[in-house]
């Protein structure tokens, strides 16, 4: 199997060179803490999220997304795809008293279950969450869907992918990429040449740094890393976007099995577990997935700044969810010198906005699916640590209850001091999604752009890009569905330059 740790030595030279199928991390293949979705959420990134199905509205979309996907449920309006590696499914287990709680709850405050909330169009309501999950209960990740098949199949001899390895950066004859330097976990670093092409997928986060230690992007980040330039590209690094991530957490009259808590306090047994193909392992604990838009008398509290960002860029397209998109200032990323062991300079630019907007989205975010949890049947109470400090004299207060609030409680009311505290807590706990993209972006030169509609690095030749730093904009949905629709439009792409089809 051409999977190494090492490299070969007699391979020096290759057709085309993928930063990221050489990979900094380890082999994965058959990994249980990596291919078991419960497993999977100690990892810490990218998490559950990675797991649950969420596509954006249909202007984003390419038009070969249904090639990644095997979609197990109803497809009225075949806009999904049947045949494809990644099989998307309900998974093996749910939290069905919880499940059934939270889209009861929903309704209540006027948002109507969906079948499908992935189908391109419909919006402002919930749905019972599809995953990344395989019939079986295997998580879909890209390399067990896409890499290892074909390391295994006998019929991809040239196919070789070096783990354990970081590249450092892209060798040029003049402007033409001509290969890579990466450095091994052990040993001293090598360099590979490319007959073809050299391709980056390091990630939204990997990629910039390697293009400004290859000598592309913005002059004085180059000349304050110590690095001599190859092409003048001012945004690489730059536009860094992301979906906002804050946690609240609620108590709840679930049962031990109908929660992780067994597995987060290891009273789980999770060797017989496997053993025995315990369903639960096949869960991701994310049960129902929503995408939302405020009404108008929600919008008039936000203030006329938000109001006019809202008329701008959401009123009239009702594809948009409000919660699942980021308008504020971008963020950047960039080296701060020539190795790897160099810091990178990264600010993720949340809440930066001089209209808070995006603070303003999520402290609406905060109070609404607060609203929800109080109508859900399961209720009882919040968990104080993890909300924001409201003081004890307030309306907002964290509370605790025996059992389920009225069926006609009213939303908490909230002031001004309040609003206060909430924008304060959020910007202390708002954390990534590992959502990121947009800092290559695929834009012309002069509007900041890193690639070409055909992947190609700007001022060089040879030289593509393929990973989700080229999304030119944020995305109203997962983005681990947009990346592997990345990769598949860049492989049609480069086998079509190769003339192999």
């Amino acid at each position: 199997m051409p999977l190494y740790s090492e490299l070969p030595t007699n391979i020096n030279t290759v057709d085309i060179i993928i930063a990221g199928v050489i990979e900094a991390g380890s082999n994965n293949h058959g990994d249980p803490t990596i291919v078991t979705p419960l497993l999977f959420l100690f990892h810490g990134a990218p998490g559950s999220k990675t797991m649950t199905l969420h596509k954006g509205k249909k202007s984003e979309f390419l038009s070969n997304r249904e090639l990644t996907e095997t979609y197990h449920g109803d497809d009225p309006k075949d806009i999904h795809g049947h045949d494809g590696p990644v099989q998307i499914t309900r998974g093996t287990y749910t939290s069905l008293r919880s499940e059934n709680a939270f889209v009861a709850a929903a309704e209540k405050l006027g948002w109507k279950e969906y079948e499908d909330l992935s189908d391109l169009v419909s919006n402002n309501g919930v749905q019972r969450a599809k995953r990344y999950i395989s019939a079986d209960g295997k998580r879909q990740d890209a390399a067990h869907s896409y890499l290892h098949p074909r390391l295994q199949d006998d019929k991809h001899p040239n196919l070789h992918v070096v783990v354990d390895s970081q590249v450092i950066r892209v060798l040029f004859e003049g402007k033409k990429a001509s290969g890579v330097t990466y450095q091994p976990k052990e040993g001293a670093s090598r360099t590979i040449k490319a007959r073809k092409t050299v391709v980056l997928s390091c990630g939204t986060c990997g990629t910039p740094p390697v293009l400004e230690r290859s000598g592309i992007g913005k002059l004085e980040v180059l000349e304050r890393a110590g690095i001599a330039p190859v092409s003048e590209v001012p945004g690489v690094g730059e536009g860094y976007e992301d979906h906002h991530s804050v946690s609240c957490a609620f108590k709840s009259s679930l049962e031990p099995d109908e929660t992780i808590d067994g597995l987060v306090n290891g009273t789980l047994d999770v060797p017989s577990m496997l053993e025995k193909g315990d369903k639960m392992l096949g869960w991701n604990c994310l049960d129902v997935s929503c995408k939302l838009r405020p009404t108008q008398s929600d919008i008039a509290t936000l203030g006329a700044d938000f109001q006019r960002i809202w008329n701008q860029n959401f009123e009239d397209d009702l594809s948009k969810p409000l919660t699942m998109m980021s308008l504020g200032n971008g963020g950047s990323m960039h080296i701060t010198g020539p190795e790897l062991s160099d810091p990178v300079d990264f600010d993720p630019g949340f809440f930066s906005d001089a209209e808070g907007f995006d603070v303003k989205t999520c402290r609406w975010a905060y109070k609404k699916q607060r609203e929800l949890a109080r109508r859900m049947s399961t209720y009882r109470g919040e968990a104080t640590p993890c909300h924001p400090p409201f003081p004890a004299d307030s309306e907002a207060r964290c509370i605790e209850t025996d059992g389920p609030l009225a069926p006609d409680i009213t939303d908490i009311k909230y002031t001004a001091e309040d609003d206060t505290v909430i924008d304060q807590w959020l910007r202390e706990k708002v954390a990534s999604t590992w959502h990121s993209l947009g800092t290559c972006k695929m834009l012309p030169l002069e509007k900041n752009g890193v690639v070409d509609a055909n992947l190609n690095v700007h001022g060089v030749t040879g030289l593509k890009i393929a990973d989700m730093s080229i999304s030119p904009t944020n995305l109203a949905g997962h983005t681990n569905h947009t990346a592997m629709v990345i990769g598949e439009k860049a492989a049609d792409i480069i086998v079509k330059e190769l003339g192999r089809i």
